[in-house]
C-alpha cells in the first residue's frame, strides 16, 4: 500500500474523530478507529502504533499540515482529543502553499495525457483540480459538479482500477440492498462505469463464472485473492452503447425504438440525445419522430417516464405495451377507492 495513501486515510479520519464530540477518543481509540480505516481500504491488517499517530497529530496542527488547534481532556487521568473548534474540519481548509506546488505539478503532468484514450476521465479531473487551484483563496465558486456526498464506495476506486490494470482477482464483500446478510465474492474485475452520480464495477464472477455488475456503494470490503485471472471477452465499447445507463439484460437483442417527441421537448433531445443512436426522422405538428436502435432495460424505461406526456413510444408493440401497463400500475396508486 501507497505511504501517502495510508496517511491520507489516517488523516481523514483523525479529522473525523476529532470533530465527533458525541464520543471521547483517547489515544487507543485513535489507534483502531486508523486500523479500521486502512483495514477497510486495503482489506489488510495495519500496524500501527503511538509514535506514528502523535507524528500525524503533530503534522495536523503544523503550518505545513492543517495548523489544527485540538484540545487535551482528561477523564481519569487518561487524555482524549477534540477540536477547539467542533465545527472545524482538515476538508474545509485553504490549500498550504507546498499543496499548491504540487497540485500545479501534478496538473502539468495531466494535461499531457487527458488527450490519449483511456485518460479521457481526466479531461473533468482536470477541470475540477484547476478549478480548486485557481480560486482556492476566494469563497466564490465557479463551477459545480453532480455528485452524492452521502454515496460510499468511491474511496475504493483507486484499488478496483490498479487492480483491473494489474489483472489481480479480488475477494470482495457485498451486500446487495435485497439482500439480509452480506456475501463473500471472488471476482474478475475488467471495468469502472459511473451512472447517475453511481459507480458501478464489472466483472466475472468466480463463484457463478458469469458477468455481474456490482455498485462500489454496496460493497463492505475489499482483499486481495490469488488465483488466476479470467481475461474478459467483453468489448465494452460495444457493450455500452447497445444501452443507455448500465444494466444490460442477458440473452436480450437490440430493437429497432421508435418514439414521437413533443415540439416543446425536442431542442432538448436534440442537444442531449437520448442514446447515441438517435436519428430524427420528420416531424408532423407538435410531434417529431425519433429512431433509437437498442436493448430495452429499467435505466431506459426509467428515461421515457423522466420526460412525462413530452414523449410517447409507437414501436415496437412491446414496448408500448410495457409503458401503458407501467402507466395503468401508477394510476392505480392514486385511486381514492
Amino acid at each position: 500500500m501507497a505511504t501517502n495513501q495510508c496517511a491520507r486515510i489516517r488523516y481523514k479520519t483523525l479529522d473525523h474523530c476529532f470533530r465527533d464530540v458525541s464520543k471521547k477518543y483517547f489515544i487507543s481509540d485513535l489507534i483502531e478507529e486508523c486500523k479500521e480505516a486502512l483495514e477497510n481500504e486495503f482489506g489488510e491488517n495495519s500496524n500501527i502504533t503511538k509514535r506514528q499517530i502523535y507524528k500525524d497529530i503533530r503534522f495536523m496542527q503544523s503550518e505545513a499540515g492543517w495548523a489544527i488547534q485540538l484540545e487535551s481532556l482528561y477523564e481519569n487521568k487518561n487524555k482524549y482529543y477534540r477540536y477547539s473548534e467542533p465545527k472545524f474540519s482538515i476538508e474545509n481548509c485553504k490549500m498550504s502553499e507546498h499543496e499548491q506546488k504540487i497540485l500545479q505539478e501534478s496538473l502539468q503532468v495531466l494535461e499531457r495525457i487527458e488527450g490519449l484514450p483511456y485518460f479521457k476521465w481526466l479531461n473533468e479531473a482536470i477541470t475540477r483540480l484547476n478549478t480548486d487551484f485557481r480560486h482556492h483563496h476566494t469563497n466564490h465558486f465557479y463551477i459545480s459538479f453532480e455528485e452524492n456526498p452521502f454515496l460510499h464506495g468511491r474511496e475504493r476506486l483507486s484499488n478496483l482500477f490498479d487492480a483491473i490494470t494489474q489483472k489481480k482477482v479480488l475477494k470482495i464483500t457485498y451486500q446487495g440492498v435485497k439482500m439480509d446478510y452480506p456475501e463473500t465474492w471472488l471476482i474478475h474485475p475488467h471495468f469502472l462505469k459511473q451512472y447517475n452520480s453511481r459507480w458501478f464495477l464489472l466483472g466475472i464472477s468466480e463463484n457463478i463464472r458469469k458477468n455481474i455488475t456490482l455498485p462500489l456503494d454496496r460493497i463492505l470490503k475489499i482483499e486481495n485473492s490469488e488465483i488466476s485471472f479470467i481475461r474478459s471477452s467483453i468489448n465494452y465499447n460495444d457493450y455500452f452503447h447497445e444501452i443507455v445507463g448500465i444494466t444490460h439484460p442477458k440473452e436480450t437483442k437490440e430493437d429497432l425504438i421508435t418514439l414521437e417527441i413533443n415540439s416543446d421537448l425536442v431542442p432538448y433531445i436534440r442537444t442531449k440525445p437520448l442514446h447515441i443512436s438517435q436519428k430524427i426522422k420528420g416531424t408532423k405538428g407538435n410531434w417529431t419522430t425519433i429512431e433509437l436502435q437498442l436493448i430495452v432495460n429499467s435505466e431506459f424505461i426509467n428515461l421515457i417516464f423522466s420526460h412525462g406526456k413530452s414523449i410517447r413510444v409507437t414501436s415496437p408493440k412491446s414496448l408500448k405495451n410495457r409503458i401503458k401497463s407501467e402507466i395503468t400500475e401508477i394510476l392505480q396508486n392514486y385511486n381514492e377507492n
